[in-house]
């Protein structure tokens, strides 16, 4: 019988190590000092600040001001924490998680694994080694490396992360384009009041706007995207392209 029962020690079971479960680790060792707690990731870091993400793109914060806490608290509050490991498994009626070919008994269990970003969908995309997503640590180191080496660059969607994309890319002295196909920017969050605004501030720090243009293909060569090319007909060329086109919940588990 998997359950407290048997033990005087309770086992908890947490599926992401995101803020919401390591949160929820630090707030179970507060109030029972005692239990046992497992703690999976499947990123190679502990947690950090998404929000900082941006900052970091813009070069205003080092990368250490991301992270929010390290190996050695996960020790202290005596967490155990596996990373880059995905887990395949949950089987409730015997309350054990399976990861990595290992069993992990729980009395309880919490899945907090969040979502990974909406792929482009759209041909030339996959792949591509200077097309990136914007959500994770690595999505930023990689971004980036990548303006280091270019001249222009592309943020594609109307969403608040392009938004955030367009904005690093101006602020680090790209030739910047910003292509959605709502009729302006965070359409599904401001009026056009608030648009017209948002407009005039993207074209005085010298972002080039482009509304009603949905990506028909990425053009490549040699594996590298070398021109976007809209459903219009326009077609942009840079060494760059980011997007943000929402976030698909990971509910596989």
């Amino acid at each position: 019988m998997n359950s407290a029962a048997s033990s005087d020690v309770r086992r908890y079971v947490i599926i992401g190590n995101g803020f919401a479960g390591t949160t929820a680790a630090e707030q179970l060792r507060k109030h029972d000092p005692a239990c046992d707690i497992t703690l999976f990731g499947d990123e190679p870091y502990t947690l950090y600040n998404r929000i900082s993400l941006p900052p970091m793109l813009r070069r205003q914060i080092p990368e250490e001001k991301v992270m929010i806490r390290n190996l050695a608290w996960h020790e202290q509050h005596r967490i155990t924490l596996h990373l880059r490991t995905h887990v395949e498994r949950v089987v409730p009626d015997e309350r054990v998680v399976e990861a990595g070919g290992n069993s992990y008994p729980y009395d309880a269990l919490l899945i907090a694994t969040g979502g990974r970003p909406n792929p482009t969908g759209k041909p030339g995309a996959d792949g591509a080694a200077n097309l990136f997503a914007f959500q994770y640590l690595d999505d930023t180191r990689a971004i980036s490396k990548q303006i280091d080496r270019s001249r222009a660059a592309v943020a594609i969607g109307g969403s608040f992360i392009a938004y955030e994309l367009a904005e690093a890319f101006a602020s680090r002295g790209m030739e910047t384009h910003w292509l959605m196909r709502g009729p302006r920017g965070l359409h599904r969050i401001i009026d056009e009041d608030a648009g017209a605004l948002l407009h005039e501030a993207a074209r005085a720090d010298g972002v080039h706007m482009h509304y009603g243009e949905e990506v028909d293909s990425f053009v490549r060569s040699n594996g590298v995207v070398t021109k976007v090319r809209t459903t219009n007909g326009k077609e942009i060329e840079a060494q760059c392209y980011a997007y943000g086109f929402g976030l698909a919940m990971n509910t596989e588990i």
